[in-house]
């Protein structure tokens, strides 16, 4: 478990003057971000500590009473954080803020630390570069808390975010007006005991971009045969769901919902037409599911085989059509989810879903170019085997013989004037393993692929290359592959991706 960190006043004290320069001033005061009027004045007790902090227009006002737990500790909720006063605790280390964070589960593996002495580098992830000034200003992991994981980009409310122990960070990209400023933590842990609604969405916590609400689990639980390959991140849609794309279909995410994961009714959403509706009939190698009055469509076996195991018509919703002949040798039924190719003359694969996933990727998020088809900035474990390489998203050890690759980047989000720096580590079974050829490949925006050969790893099993700068315009996604080399040939791969942002 991550340690807490208790704060100390004297710390606070000689931080407030920047903290105030830095932080969020949205009007200079916190009234500017309200739709309720439910606050309370800050307890006496917490008065000397909070305006320490930097008062309410860092931390926002108080949005509940002063309470005490069953150790008689005292508590009192402010937007941003959770006030916590121990009279049992050391003097001196008896205020403190809650370790909220740590309630959000964020579960993201730890990288290892580069070599760049620029770099801040706690707990197994960087801080984003814009924070740093802050989380310094603010005492460090004293006042902050360490971090939880690497800064995350939200494209939906152009924001990067951070999440630390105590605090979060947030910072809207290209707005110099209102600087780094702390996202709701307290009224997420607060919940509807506070009355208190945010105006301004902006720092919400949303644990959506950490896939905590199941959208990783689900993709995890579906094969890649089933989903074909991942297109987008987690992210709102139009609709104020949250979906994610793939290129066979997309799950969806209803935010007043946590946990519940479907599927986008695409066939309904592309403008597939329906079928009219047939009477049943006796066919053994098929089943009949009624739609209306008892007409419907039927289903054969093969096609029910094929989607039982993830849910059967929970999975793909309702049939829209029958079997038909799409050219000779292929049949197509489609659902209200997905559409179902079947080559029954086919010796492997006679069933396949259709990449309806790409076509609402092309009508929804324009264009399709590979250097914008999102690939997960998550550790890859790649396991070789004597013919191919096998890419699997894991951090678990693998067998005695294998070498394991992993990859990082100093910037996730990087602009087109700075210099990117890419890691490569090789172990076995956790070991770091020296003396490693490694190439890195990485594919331009013009779309030509540029090859490097960093130097061999080194006793602590990893080496680095450093890009020059890249230029492309904001949004565009650098794919890049690392692999091992084994008798001047490619063996283990694994394939990551960088933002170009803030031109």
């Amino acid at each position: 478990m991550l340690k807490k960190v208790l704060i100390t006043l004297f710390v606070i004290g000689i931080v407030v003057e920047s903290i105030n320069l830095l932080i969020f001033h949205n009007d200079g005061s916190a009234n500017a971000l309200v739709q309720s009027s439910e606050f309370y004045e800050i307890d006496p007790r917490f008065r000397e500590f909070y305006q320490g902090l930097g008062g309410e227009p860092v931390l926002g006002r108080g949005i509940s009473p002063k309470f005490y737990d069953d150790l008689g500790r005292e508590y009192q909720y402010v937007v941003s954080a959770l006030l916590v006063y121990d009279h049992k605790a050391p003097e001196g280390q008896r205020f403190r803020l809650a370790s909220i964070g740590q309630e959000l589960n964020i579960e993201e593996p730890a990288q290892p630390a580069p070599e760049d002495p620029t770099i801040l580098f706690r707990n197994g992830h960087y801080i984003y570069g814009p924070f740093v000034q802050v989380f310094n200003d603010f005492g460090g992991p004293a006042v902050v808390g360490e971090p939880l994981a690497d800064p995350i980009y939200d494209p939906a409310r152009g924001i990067t975010i951070q999440y630390f122990e105590n605090l979060g960070f947030y910072r809207k990209e290209n707005d110099s007006n209102t600087g780094v400023q702390l996202l709701y933590y307290g009224v997420w842990k607060c919940g509807s005991s506070c009355s208190y609604v945010p105006q301004n969405i902006e720092g919400n916590v949303d644990l959506y971009l950490n896939n905590e609400i199941g959208f990783e689990k689900t993709a995890d639980d579906l094969p890649k045969k089933i989903t074909g390959h991942q297109l987008t991140e987690v992210q709102k849609g139009s609709d104020g769901l949250y979906e994610q794309v793939f290129e066979n279909l997309v799950l969806v995410a209803d935010p007043l919902i946590p946990g519940k994961i479907t599927l986008r009714p695409l066939t309904t959403i592309l403008g597939y037409t329906h079928d009219p509706l047939q009477k049943p009939v006796s066919d053994p190698k098929s089943y009949f599911f009624p739609v209306r009055n008892g007409w419907g469509y039927q289903v054969r076996d093969v096609i029910i085989d094929t989607i039982e195991p993830y849910g059967g018509l929970d999975f793909t919703g309702f049939p829209i059509s029958e079997m038909k002949e799409k050219k000779a040798g292929l049949m197509e039924q489609c659902f209200e989810n997905v559409c179902i190719e079947y080559s029954p003359y086919a010796i492997f694969n006679k069933i396949r879903l259709e990449p309806l996933g790409r076509e609402y990727y092309s009508r929804f998020y324009g264009t399709s170019d590979e250097a914008r088809v999102f690939i997960p900035l998550i550790l890859k474990n790649i396991t070789k085997t004597q013919n191919n390489p096998v890419t699997t998203i894991s951090t678990s050890q693998s067998s005695n013989d294998d070498l394991s690759i992993y990859t990082w980047t100093s910037q996730t989000l990087i602009s087109s004037k700075d210099q990117q720096i890419i890691g490569i580590g090789v172990y076995q079974e956790g070991v770091p393993v020296p003396n490693v050829k490694v190439k890195v490949f990485v594919k331009m925006p013009d779309g030509k692929l540029a090859d490097y050969s960093p130097k061999e790893t080194k006793q602590d099993g990893r080496t680095f290359l450093a890009l020059d700068p890249i230029d492309a315009l904001n949004g565009t996604r650098i794919v890049y592959q690392a692999c091992i080399i084994e008798d001047q040939k490619e063996s283990g791969c694994t394939e990551e991706d960088f933002l170009i942002w803030g031109n």
